[in-house]
């Protein structure tokens, strides 16, 4: 005969596992990212800024220098006079990389240019200011036409068509120890150089933002990486304790229901001690009397099954009665096999299935846990006798040795087609005709009772196998 377990709880699928497992896995991703982004527009912010101020280091410094040059010029103290302001001009405009200067004055009006072909030009308003503080002003122009600044020379001149980078000087001219500005030169300086250290300064805070950019990127993802970890660590471990925690909630209504169940069983046996007693002598008056008569078979089968219930009353009448007194005393494992094996007798001869109970060990065990022990065992083994096919075999095995005692209970049926461990224990509507389905369940409870383990080790198509663990 097949067992059936009851129905299992409702539990999440496992579709819905993997999509936790997908969200747990996603969020710290997205947390990554994010980060990452945050970091990368930081590092881009932060390399313009840098970038602007150090090309504006670059471009003003040909403008000081060429200050300092015509400030230490012997014509310098003479610089109010324009020829004078010409004369040096044009000693400066030999310096390398100068494709022309212009001359203004004091106003920004231009005066004149040189070589000849260099265009007349005009000082920005807003450099005003600054050149009338004695302070050079300097712009680079990355792609500017030559003829912006120099006459081409003819209609097939190339400087028509040519763009070149600039760097713009504008110098205030005075002469030395006088804060009042007497003219403006304008140095017209290839760009090429400043164009190739922009390149260079472009390359080198690529490079550097990149390094930073890896190395805290990586600190970062790791350091989310770890505690996103730690998190998902400590949500499994709530989870763990969440599931324990319902567990023995689980437990505690179990054993309420236990109790209540078994208050209501010695009343019950309380109850039907006496009126048994006389059916069971009723029973066995007209078993004798109908000795030879046609009915003797069937008075005999009624007088043995109101002795098998006479004897379980009696029995479990014993049993509590034992419990609820002081007496104590050591019962040896010999004699709790023995017990064992007499009280499953009647069952394994009705149903043709032998029982085989051995024990090991010199052991001894109190009264009140072997009372128990036996009652479990006992009810593994009906279990067994109902679930093994007739010429099948059930053996119980009993090992008292020290601290640590082993029972074990084996049968040979069919096993358990759904096996459930979380539900296995539970009350459950029984498949065997006139079972209640709570036997499982009170031998849990019973094995509670005496801080004993019950588990089911075996579970096959052949058959299986019940272990309860003691220890002292």
């Amino acid at each position: 005969m097949k067992r059936e377990l009851s129905p299992t709880p409702h539990r999440p699928s496992l579709e819905n596992a993997e999509d936790i497992e997908r969200i747990s896995i996603g969020i710290p991703a997205i947390a990554v990212g994010i980060a990452l982004a945050v970091l990368a527009t930081t590092l881009w912010f932060a390399r313009a800024e840098l970038r602007s101020r150090v090309r504006e280091q670059i471009v003003a410094r040909d403008g000081v220098v060429l200050h300092s040059v015509m400030q230490m010029s012997p014509e310098a103290p003479h610089l109010s006079d324009p020829p004078t302001q010409l004369t040096l001009m044009l000693e400066t405009s030999r310096l390398r990389g100068v494709l022309g200067a212009r001359l203004f004055d004091r106003r920004g009006g231009f005066v004149q240019g040189f070589p000849p072909n260099v265009m007349e030009g005009s000082i920005l308003p807003d450099d005003l200011p600054i050149l009338s503080q004695l302070r050079a002003v300097s712009r680079f122009h990355p792609s500017l036409a030559m003829t912006d600044f120099i006459l081409p020379g003819g209609s097939n001149d190339p400087a028509r068509s040519a763009y070149v980078p600039v760097l713009e000087v504008n110098i205030p001219l005075h002469p030395p120890g006088t804060n009042e500005l007497s003219g403006i030169a304008q140095f017209i300086i290839a760009g090429e150089d400043v164009a190739a250290e922009f390149e260079q300064l472009d390359s080198h805070l690529d490079r550097q933002a990149a390094v930073a950019f890896l190395m805290s990127g990586s600190l970062i993802a790791i350091g989310i990486a770890l505690g996103f970890r730690r998190l998902r660590h400590s949500y499994s471990l709530l989870q763990q304790r969440t599931l324990a925690l319902l567990g023995a909630n689980r437990e505690l209504v179990q054993s309420a229901k236990t109790s209540a169940v078994g208050a209501v069983t010695s009343h019950l046996i309380h109850e039907l001690r006496n009126p048994l007693s006389g059916v069971h002598n009723l029973m066995a008056q007209q078993a004798a009397a109908a000795k030879s008569g046609p009915d003797a078979e069937l008075w005999q089968e009624a007088l043995s099954a109101t002795s098998r219930m006479h004897a379980t009353v009696q029995e479990i009448t014993g049993l509590l009665r034992e419990d609820q007194s002081s007496a104590r005393y050591q019962v040896p494992v010999s004699e709790l096999s023995e017990r064992v094996a007499r009280r499953l007798a009647s069952s394994s001869a009705r149903h043709g299935v032998p029982v085989q109970v051995t024990h090991e060990g010199g052991g001894e065990l109190g009264n009140r846990t072997a009372n128990l022990v036996a009652l479990i065992l006992v009810n593994l083994a009906e279990n067994g006798i109902h679930a093994t096919p007739a010429g099948g075999q059930v053996r119980i095995h009993l090992r008292c040795a020290g601290k640590e005692n082993i029972f074990t209970v084996r049968d040979e049926g069919f096993g358990f087609p759904e096996f459930d461990p979380a539900r296995l224990f539970h009350p459950k509507p029984s498949t065997r005709e006139g079972g209640s389905g709570l036997g499982l369940a009170i031998c849990k409870q019973l094995a509670n009772a005496l801080g004993a383990s019950l588990s089911l080790s075996e579970n096959t198509a052949e058959g299986c196998l019940f272990e309860l663990r003691l220890s002292d």
